[in-house]
């Protein structure tokens, strides 16, 4: 009976070892699950460090804005008031439910070549507060502004030419009758003989030098003013050589250069050195390096006087168009503030670019991460838009032509990458959690294992017990029968 209930237990003990071993190795198995969910966990962490978002920056990544609809299709002081649009793979603009009934009203399906023209004041006057009248008749004074600066291009273009005489200096000077008060020259009777033979005059010197010479400077410049009628220099640069010559006399030193010459008690200067420094603004150089001509209109002719008569009506009709012109301008200027102007312009380069490309509806848009995902992944694009206004004299408006721009996001001068701080955030909060479950769940089976271990020790010592009392037992038996 002994032996039979050792054996018995004996055989509970290393039913019950068995038992405790194969939940070692399912908590085991637990706990290499446990640590491939914490690779997963701190993997996702990972990716959410590294993944990037773009963001909106007018200062080469300085500072940053979200990115989001609103800040690149609707007008605000972070675009600048420059739309940036949003298009798909066939470049058509993607329209978010606030765009969408006004998109309708261009082209019900979305389709290109839409009219926009019928509804524009309509449109315009929805998104901007601003009256329709209001809209229609600063379109109206665009026209007729366009309609202005046509006629006033063909009316320049018409302009009757005055023309110039250019001759030898000789012949400008015989149009000085008298040679001045107290002027001789050295060789010929007058300015412009004087000047073919390089003929000088006394002037004395000192205080009596600088005046002969202002009178000599004075006598021409009344002589010969009238003969530059489109040059107001003329007198200015008599100005400023005469005071040259007479600073140079009162104070007796050397001029290098000059059409002065001598010294002492007597200074001379030289007609040629003088006339060609006068008319340096007026005189061109023949091919052989010594022939100089000047330019100048022969007022006394009939022909000139043809000339100007005909330059004078053209310049009064001229003036009358520049006039209605600006009396125009200034009526626009009053319809529509710069801003509201600035309104009208962003929304026209929009829906313009609906009506030529089409349009494709997407509430998404609306949320900033959806939006990020579609730009990121060149799903989406953004276009830019240059508009080159040009007016049509057979129908009395003003046309636009709209050149396109398209880039991947990323590649924007005004869209930058960055880290993407609240995914990061997010992925550290979800992490902590994540780990702080699969740390409890790791503790609860260490506990386990641990009583496991010390219950299988417990057990692996009774069995020791056990068997010892069994061979113990089998030992007295076989002595008995021995």
């Amino acid at each position: 009976m002994g032996m039979a209930a050792t054996q018995v237990r004996l055989l509970a003990l290393t039913s019950r070892s068995h038992d405790i071993e194969l939940k070692e190795q399912q908590l085991s198995n637990q706990k290499i699950a446990l640590s491939r969910d914490m690779q997963k966990v701190s993997k996702n962490y990972q990716n959410a460090l590294n993944s990037k978002v773009l963001k909106w920056t007018n200062n080469q990544g300085v500072s940053c804005t979200d990115l989001s609809y609103n800040i690149l299709m609707t007008p605000n002081t972070i675009n600048q008031s420059s739309p940036y649009l949003i298009t798909d793979e066939d470049n058509k603009v993607v329209i978010d439910s606030k765009y969408k009934k006004y998109a309708e009203m261009i082209s019900a399906d979305g389709s290109a070549n839409g009219d926009y023209e019928s509804n524009r004041s309509k449109i315009l006057s929805s998104l901007t507060g601003i009256d329709e009248s209001k809209i229609a008749q600063s379109e109206s004074y665009s026209n007729s502004l366009g309609g202005y600066s046509e006629k006033m291009a063909q009316l320049k273009s018409k302009e009757p030419e005055i023309k110039s005489t250019t001759t030898s200096p000789e012949e400008l000077l015989k149009k000085v009758t008298s040679n001045g008060d107290g002027v001789s020259f050295s060789s010929g009777s007058n300015w412009a003989e004087a000047y073919d033979k390089c003929a000088t005059i006394d002037i004395g010197s000192g205080e009596s030098a600088s005046k002969k010479i202002s009178q000599i400077f004075t006598h021409l410049s009344n002589s010969l003013e009238k003969y530059f009628p489109n040059d107001e220099s003329f007198n200015e640069d008599l100005e400023t050589i005469c005071s040259k010559y007479t600073e140079f006399l009162k104070s007796g030193t050397e001029l290098t250069g000059g059409g002065v010459t001598g010294s002492g008690n007597n200074y001379k200067i030289n007609v040629k050195d003088l006339i060609n420094e006068m008319l340096a603004n007026n005189t061109i150089v023949a091919t052989d390096g010594k022939t100089y001509k000047c330019t100048w209109y022969d007022v006394d002719s009939s022909t000139y006087q043809t000339q100007k008569a005909n330059h004078d009506a053209w310049e009064k009709e001229y003036k009358a168009l520049t006039k209605e012109y600006d009396s125009t301008v200034d009526s626009a200027n009053q319809v529509l503030s710069s801003e509201q102007e600035t309104q009208i312009e962003f929304y026209d380069a929009i829906f313009s670019s609906i009506a030529e490309n089409g349009w494709t509806y997407n509430n998404g848009v609306e949320d900033n991460n959806y939006l990020n995902q579609m730009l990121q992944n060149n799903i989406y694009t953004i276009t830019t838009v240059n508009r080159d206004k040009e007016y049509d004299s057979e129908t009395g408006k003003y046309s636009w032509n709209n050149n396109y721009t398209t880039d991947i996001a990323s590649n924007m001068s005004k869209i930058t990458t960055v880290n993407n701080s609240d995914a990061a955030t997010e992925a550290y909060t979800e992490y902590e959690y994540q780990k702080s479950i699969i740390n409890a769940k790791e503790s609860r089976i260490d506990q386990r294992m641990k009583n496991l271990e010390t219950e299988l020790s417990a057990i692996k010592q009774m069995i020791q017990g056990a068997e010892a009392v069994r061979n113990k037992n089998i030992e007295t038996f076989m002595n008995i029968f021995g």
